[in-house]
């Protein structure tokens, strides 16, 4: 398996250097250096910032463009924690990358009125019933307004190329997340205004791939049903269940957990027959982890599919699979273990003696006469 420890946060490769003529940040601070109409403290701050965040991506300052949609994607792969940063200082620092890219022409204006939004669309923001709604909307709105695209014309086309030009213009954490957050913001406000307006769909962000259980054999799902009651037993006819777990710690796990255990042995599943086994030949859960090389493809392909901060995901399904390895270990009649045929004798097993020399003279009757 690759070389992977959740607890070490790993995060998923940077994206390789832009070759591009955007400027540097050594570009950048350089050009603070001459913006005479700002203070002195407040080009020291720019500047900071520049630094600060060429340190977290490590690289020098030289080596980080000033493209949007690059630092989108590079520089909110860890949380503001893990470069030992709270969250107010990390947000300090974006708000001064977001001060100089503006000032660079590189990013979107700072605009938070309806100045640039045609009537047609400030009409339909008037029913917004949350400033926060109408607030992620403006930016929808003044795009759509260049571009001659009225609130009719609007289309789930239309909110993925805004969100492809956004995404280049504007720097935030939740860069990627934005086409969902509008599309529900604009449902939202398309129902409170009563208009005959299209309902949008965010564009997925990830493919699904998951089956569901009842692709797999019976033995299968009726193994899943007995793991689960392992996890939360519950009264009457599951109670018979308990028996399993007498004399061992058990702690019986909260419903949006074990939800999130079996999601995760559905993932593991889904990824062994991505791999190549076939859902067939799934039988049981103990598939899942035996031979061990399935534990190794099943983690990696979580790796090979991690989009953001990797360690949350590929630890959640390992805990998953170690606790069905633990249950497969407990139990004591696994139809799927090869039956051994029984020995003979007294069921203990024989041991195989290595023929050794005779006893030597005067040891032959230790105990004497």
């Amino acid at each position: 398996m690759q070389d992977h420890d959740p607890r070490s946060a790993g995060m998923r490769p940077a994206p390789p250097a832009l070759v591009s003529t955007v400027p540097s940040f050594a570009d950048a601070a350089a050009a603070v250096a001459g913006w005479d109409d700002l203070a002195e403290t407040r080009r020291r701050d720019l500047r900071s910032a520049l630094a600060t965040a060429a340190r977290l991506l490590d690289r020098s300052p030289p080596a980080v463009p000033c493209d949007v949609a690059w630092l989108n994607d590079a520089l909110f792969r860890k949380p503001p924690g893990a470069h030992r940063m709270r969250t107010e200082r990390f947000g300090n620092m974006v708000s001064g990358l977001r001060a100089v890219l503006r000032r660079l022409d590189l990013h979107a204006p700072d605009l938070r009125t309806f100045e640039g939004v045609s009537p047609a669309w400030q009409a339909l923001l008037g029913h917004a019933r949350q400033g926060a709604q109408a607030a992620c909307l403006r930016h929808l709105a003044r795009y759509c307004g260049e571009r001659g695209i009225g609130p009719e014309a609007m289309s789930d086309a239309v909110l993925a190329d805004w969100a492809m030009v956004d995404r280049r213009i504007r720097l935030g954490a939740k860069a990627a997340g934005r086409p969902v957050v509008v599309a529900r913001a604009w449902n939202n406000v398309v129902a409170a205004s009563g208009m005959p307006l299209p309902v949008l769909k965010a564009p997925r962000r990830r493919q699904p791939y998951t089956l569901p259980f009842t692709d797999y054999p019976q033995s299968f799902q009726d193994d899943l049903q007995d793991f689960s009651a392992t996890l939360a037993p519950a009264e009457g006819g599951n109670i018979w269940r308990r028996s399993r777990l007498q004399g061992k710690r058990h702690h019986v796990l909260r419903p949006q957990t074990i939800t999130t255990r079996l999601f995760s042995i559905r993932q593991a599943a889904a990824l062994l027959v991505l791999g190549g086994v076939p859902a067939g030949e799934i039988r049981s859960l103990r598939d899942l982890v035996w031979p061990l090389e399935r534990v190794e493809l099943i983690l990696d392909a979580v790796i090979e599919r991690s989009t953001e901060r990797r360690g949350g995901q590929v630890w959640t399904v390992a805990v998953a699979l170690l606790r069905v390895a633990k249950y497969c270990a407990e139990r004591k009649d696994d139809p799927w273990m090869p039956k051994r045929s029984p020995r003979s004798g007294s069921g203990s097993p024989t041991r195989s003696r290595t023929p050794g020399p005779a006893f030597p003279c005067g040891c032959a009757n230790a105990s004497g006469p």
